[in-house]
């Protein structure tokens, strides 16, 4: 009797320790994967949408394709990420912004300026 009832108390806790160590990684492995999905849509946010306006890049591609059947030059996402929206542009003037007196500032300088201080960044 006590043979059996020590053997019953080892596959009892067996199991019971295999069950939680296998919910224990189940989390831990859903949890890895909720990142990684969350590394890859922050990765198409930033790669696949203009920074500044917000627009995918398929429409800058399919508006340049549209346009190239024309006849008229082939400006497409490249060009729009690189010339019209750089974000490095809009970095540099704020922080030329933020160096320059605000005695000097025009309208659209006090306007970004005030946006800057109250921490609104869609302007």
């Amino acid at each position: 009797p006590e043979k059996i009832l020590s053997s019953f108390f080892f596959f009892f806790f067996m199991t019971i320790i295999v069950v939680l160590l296998n919910i224990v990684f189940g989390i831990i492995i859903d949890t890895f994967a909720e990142l990684r999905m969350a590394l890859v849509d922050r990765e198409i946010a930033t790669k696949g949408f203009c920074f500044i306006c917000g627009i995918s890049s398929e429409t800058f591609e399919r508006e340049a394709q549209f346009n190239s059947s024309e006849g008229a030059i082939n400006t497409g996402w490249s060009d729009h990420y690189k010339k019209d929206h750089n974000i490095w542009n809009y970095c540099a003037f704020l922080i030329a912004l933020k160096e320059q007196d605000k005695d000097d500032d025009d309208g659209i300088e006090l306007f970004v300026r005030k946006c800057m201080e109250s921490e609104i960044v869609d302007w």
